[in-house]
């Protein structure tokens, strides 16, 4: 027979060792969604980097004459319609 004294040492444990866990789970969590927001801040300044490359491009080539309303450019995997 277990003794109470043993009894509530190993629930005091048991106790502890569910809220560790729970904390660990926490911080995981925790962690992983900041890795999310962080993916989603870099991919936001990817896009604005990229547009502002088209942006560019489209303004070189207007001020070389090179734009036309009938022209169409691509940039990267996106292709633009650049009239007017």
């Amino acid at each position: 027979m277990i003794s109470p004294k043993k009894s509530m040492r190993r629930s005091l444990h048991e106790s502890s060792y569910k809220r560790q866990e729970h904390e660990s789970s926490y911080k995981r969590q925790e962690h992983e969604s900041s890795l999310k927001k962080h993916e989603k801040k870099k991919n936001k300044i990817k896009r604005f980097i990229r547009k502002s490359k088209e942006k560019i491009k489209i303004t070189m080539s207007k001020e070389r004459g090179e734009y036309s309303s009938e022209n169409l450019y691509t940039c990267g995997e996106e292709r633009l319609d650049l009239r007017g």
